[in-house]
């Protein structure tokens, strides 16, 4: 067999492996770990507070709502509150409670550029709320298979799904889940002195602390 034949037949079998191995156009692809086969998906929700307008102000147990309401608003990110006042009823009183409310909210940290009254027709109730992010856990445990044995030595229809669930309720932010968060900028000043330093041939790291030696001690017997 010449070489140019040889050459002819490896290109066709090359070609035919490459063929085999591409799946057909179309066909849903199985997920290439099983860890992969559960994903915890994130979604906006709104989240708010419902307060009783009181003509005397805030009540004890409101102004802690308000706060625990702050908090969870801060550790989110910051979007936009709407402080929803009713106009049924007595609108003029729902006003100054809503006053109240943004000043309460304010005490809390939040800037009152991230707020907004708006008029809302429900009597008797203030609603505060924003649109939050959170993390949609898969459920577990719909289907179950013989984990005894496996014709196809495919793995188990839950196997990865608690492992999924648990990460995804520990998350703080889970806006982490669709990205890494930006990193700081960069120190210039201790980029110079690094290449600086580096362009010289001297030694680019920082000083050793001598006091920070330290040594074990031993047992006297």
């Amino acid at each position: 067999m010449t070489s140019w034949v040889r050459t002819l037949a490896g290109l066709g079998l090359a070609a035919g492996l490459a063929a085999c191995a591409s799946p057909p156009p179309g066909a849903q692809l199985d997920p290439r770990l099983p860890t992969e086969i559960y994903r915890a998906e994130v979604e906006d929700e709104p989240h708010e507070v419902a307060l009783a307008v009181h003509g005397w102000g805030l009540s004890q147990n409101q102004a802690a709502a308000l706060a625990d309401f702050a908090a969870g608003w801060h550790a989110t990110g910051g979007a936009l509150i709407h402080i929803h006042v009713p106009t049924a009823g007595e609108p003029a009183t729902a006003r100054r409670f809503g006053e109240m409310v943004r000043d309460e909210l304010s005490d809390q940290g939040v800037p009152d550029g991230a707020m907004q009254m708006v008029e809302s027709g429900e009597g008797g109730v203030l609603r505060v709320g924003y649109v939050r992010r959170v993390a949609v856990v898969p459920e577990c445990g719909v289907q179950w298979s013989d984990l005894r044995k496996s014709a196809t030595n495919q793995v188990q229809p839950n196997f990865g799904c608690a492992v999924t669930a648990n990460m995804a309720v520990q998350i703080a932010d889970p806006s982490d889940l669709l990205g890494p968060r930006p990193s700081d900028p960069g120190d210039a000043g201790r980029r110079a002195v690094v290449l600086d330093k580096y362009r010289k041939g001297e030694r680019t790291s920082a000083q050793t602390d001598n006091r920070a030696d330290g040594a074990v001690s031993s047992a006297v017997q």
